[in-house]
C-alpha cells in the first residue's frame, strides 16, 4: 500500500461501512450482554440504517471528514427514520429515539477517531494543507481537497474581507496571525491561494513570510486545476482513463530556447507556460490581449515568473510589438491565441475570423520575416467538418499553416506543427468548473441533450502531448492527441454530483439531491465531435500521438487569398457561402 493508514485503517468505502456498523452497534451489544430487552429485529434496522446512509452519500469515495451535509443527513433523516422504525418494535418513543441517537453517536465517534488516527499516521507522501480565504473559490478548493487521497485539509485562513463564523463545513477557520503556529504545531506543508483573492498589505507580508520559510503556496486559477493537482482517482472516474504523465527528457528539444507564446493568459496557454518552466530552462515571451489574464498568470506562476516576459498585445498587430530582443532569436512560436467560446463567436463572426484566421496568418508572416525555426498551432476537434463559425475559423487557421508550409516547402529549416484535440477539463468555459460551481451552490445542472458526448482530457495531459508533438516533423500533417473514448456529458454530471456527496434526480429535488435538467442543443452544435474524417490516422513515434496527412495545392492558396479579402471587407455572408461552395472546411 502507498499510505500507512490504508494498511492499518478501514478507510475505503466497503471497509468503512463494516467498521461503522460494528462500532455503531457497541451500545446494542452492551445492552445484549446486560440482558436488556432488545429485539432481534433491532439488528436488521441498523443494517437498513447503514444502507440508507450509503444512499445519502455517507460513504462517498475517500470521505476524509464529517462535513455539514453528513450532520444534516443524520439529524434530519437518519435519526428520525431510525426512531420511527424502532418505535414499531418497542412502542416507546423515548427508548426508540435514545437507541437511534446512541447508534449514530457511535458511528460519528468511530469516524472522527479514524480521521484523528489517520492524521497521526501521515507519512511523507501525504501533504497537510490549508486554504487561504473563505470565498466561493476557496471553498471549492477545500471541498476538492477533502476527497483527495494524498492531501489532508486542516482548515481555512480568513482574510480581513471575510466576515463569517469559526467553521466552514466543520473545518475550523483561523486568522492570519495563527499561520506561524499552524506551520509549527499542525505541520502544514502546503497553502492554496485562490487567484481571485484580494489581500491587504499585512496579509501579503504573511504570504511572503511563508515563502521564505520554504512552505509551498499554490495559486489556483480554477476548480479543474485543483482537481488535477489533488485527485488523480477523481480524474480517472470522470474521463474513464488515466492521464499521460510527461517526463522532463521528452522536452529536451526546448533546452536554452527563447519561446514566443501567443495567448499565454488563457487556460491552455497558461498551462503551457507552467509546464515549460517546470520542465525546461526556457525563456518565455507571453503575449495576451487581456490585462487581467496576464496579471492572473503572473500571480499563478509565483517565483517562476522571473523567466517570463509578459506582453500586452494583439497577434494581429505582432509587428508593432517591442520584445526587447531581436525576434530572430525566437526558436519557437506557439499559437494558443483564439476566440474559443462557440456561442460568442457564433454571434460575433467577423471578430472570430479576424482573430482566429487572420491573427494566425499575421504570426506566420512574422515568423517568415524573422526566419523563426518552428511554428506550433493549437487546434480543436471542432475544426473537423465544422458546423459552427468558431470551428470554421479554426479550420481556416489549420489551412493557413498547411498552405504556409506548402509555399515554403523548399525551406527545410522552417517547420510547422498543428496539434488537434478536444475538450480539456480546466479550459475556459468547460463543463467541469461550470458543473462544480452549480453543485456547490445546490443549483440545477442543465444538460442540452441525453446523447451529447465529448472527448475529455486534463489540461496537463493535453499540454504535455502538444509539447512532445513539437519534436516530430511530418510534412502536410495534422497531429491528433489520443483522447480515449468520448464521455457522456449526462454521465459526467451524474458522477460529479455523486462525488460531491449528493444524489441526482430528474424531478423536483428533495433534500440532498441535485436536479439534472434537459435543454435544447443549439442547431450549430453536434451531438458528438470527431478528431478526423474520411481518413485513417497514422501512428507517430509516441503512443498517444497520431497524425493525418492533408493534400494541399494552389487551389487552397487561391481560396485563402479570397477569404482574406472577404474578412478585410467584413463580408461575412459572402465568406460563409464561399466556404460552403468550395467545401473548404472538409478535411
Amino acid at each position: 500500500m502507498k499510505y500507512i493508514h490504508n494498511v492499518i485503517l478501514p478507510y475505503k468505502s466497503l471497509s468503512l461501512v463494516l467498521s461503522d456498523f460494528v462500532l455503531g452497534n457497541i451500545f446494542l451489544i452492551y445492552f445484549f450482554l446486560n440482558n436488556y430487552l432488545i429485539s432481534s429485529e433491532h439488528l436488521l434496522i441498523n443494517i437498513l440504517n447503514i444502507i440508507l446512509a450509503c444512499l445519502l452519500g455517507f460513504y462517498k469515495h475517500y470521505q476524509n471528514t464529517i462535513d455539514i451535509n453528513i450532520f444534516k443527513n443524520i439529524v434530519f433523516i437518519l435519526i428520525p427514520t431510525n426512531t420511527i422504525l424502532l418505535y414499531l418494535i418497542y412502542d416507546n418513543l423515548f427508548l426508540s429515539f435514545l437507541y437511534s441517537y446512541l447508534f449514530w453517536l457511535s458511528v460519528l465517534v468511530s469516524r472522527i477517531t479514524i480521521i484523528k488516527i489517520k492524521l497521526l499516521l501521515i507519512n511523507r507522501d501525504v501533504e497537510t494543507c490549508m486554504v487561504i480565504g473563505c470565498n466561493t473559490a476557496a471553498r471549492h478548493v477545500g471541498r476538492v481537497l477533502v476527497d483527495s487521497p494524498n492531501k489532508v485539509l486542516l482548515g481555512y485562513i480568513k482574510t480581513k474581507n471575510d466576515n463569517l463564523g469559526d467553521r466552514i463545513d466543520t473545518y475550523k477557520v483561523y486568522d492570519f496571525k495563527s499561520i506561524d503556529k499552524l506551520i509549527t504545531k499542525k505541520k502544514v506543508t502546503l497553502f492554496y491561494l485562490p487567484n481571485d483573492l484580494i489581500l491587504n498589505l499585512d496579509e501579503k507580508k504573511y504570504i511572503a513570510k511563508i515563502k521564505k520559510n520554504n512552505i509551498k503556496i499554490k495559486n489556483t486559477k480554477n476548480i479543474a486545476q485543483i482537481i488535477e493537482h489533488s485527485n488523480d482517482n477523481l480524474i480517472e472516474t470522470l474521463i474513464l482513463r488515466s492521464e499521460y504523465k510527461i517526463k522532463k527528457s521528452e522536452l529536451s528539444h526546448f533546452k536554452d530556447k527563447n519561446i514566443l507564446l501567443c495567448g499565454g493568459g488563457g487556460s491552455i496557454g497558461s498551462q503551457l507556460v507552467s509546464v515549460l518552466l517546470e520542465s525546461t530552462n526556457v525563456k518565455i515571451f507571453v503575449i495576451d490581449n487581456s490585462e487581467r489574464a496576464l496579471f492572473e498568470l503572473k500571480q499563478y506562476l509565483g517565483d517562476n515568473a522571473s523567466r517570463v516576459k509578459f506582453i500586452l498585445g494583439d497577434i494581429r498587430f505582432i509587428n508593432d510589438i517591442d520584445f526587447d530582443i531581436n525576434p530572430s532569436e525566437f526558436k519557437f512560436i506557439i499559437n494558443a491565441a483564439a476566440y474559443k467560446h462557440v456561442s460568442f463567436v457564433q454571434s460575433n463572426a467577423w471578430q472570430g475570423f479576424d482573430v482566429n484566421y487572420r491573427g494566425t496568418q499575421s504570426l506566420l508572416d512574422f515568423r517568415k520575416k524573422y526566419n523563426i525555426y518552428r511554428f506550433i498551432q493549437i487546434s480543436t476537434d471542432k475544426a473537423v467538418n465544422p458546423t459552427t463559425i468558431m470551428g470554421l475559423t479554426k479550420r481556416l487557421a489549420e489551412l493557413a499553416v498547411l498552405v504556409d508550409e506548402f509555399q515554403n516547402r523548399d525551406q527545410s529549416e522552417m517547420i510547422n506543427t498543428i496539434v488537434r484535440f478536444g475538450n480539456v477539463l480546466g479550459s475556459s468555459g468547460s463543463v467541469i468548473p461550470i458543473f462544480q460551481d452549480l453543485i456547490s451552490n445546490k443549483k440545477p445542472i442543465t444538460v442540452f441533450d441525453k446523447q451529447v458526448n465529448r472527448y475529455m482530457m486534463t489540461i496537463n495531459e493535453a499540454v504535455s502531448l502538444v509539447l512532445i508533438a513539437t519534436k516530430f516533423h511530418i510534412k502536410k500533417s495534422i497531429f491528433l492527441l489520443d483522447m480515449g473514448k468520448e464521455v457522456s456529458i449526462l454521465e459526467l454530471a451524474k458522477k460529479m454530483i455523486i462525488s460531491n456527496g449528493y444524489q441526482y434526480t430528474f424531478e423536483k429535488p428533495m433534500f440532498n439531491e441535485i436536479q439534472i435538467k434537459f435543454g435544447k442543443l443549439p442547431d450549430y452544435e453536434k451531438l458528438s465531435e470527431i478528431l478526423y474524417d474520411n481518413v485513417l490516422p497514422n501512428k507517430s513515434d509516441h503512443s498517444k500521438i497520431l497524425y493525418i496527412e492533408e493534400s494541399i495545392n494552389e487551389k487552397n492558396v487561391n481560396s485563402l487569398t479570397k477569404i482574406n479579402k472577404m474578412i478585410v471587407n467584413k463580408d461575412i455572408e459572402k465568406l460563409l457561402k464561399f466556404c460552403l461552395i468550395k467545401k473548404i472546411f472538409i478535411n
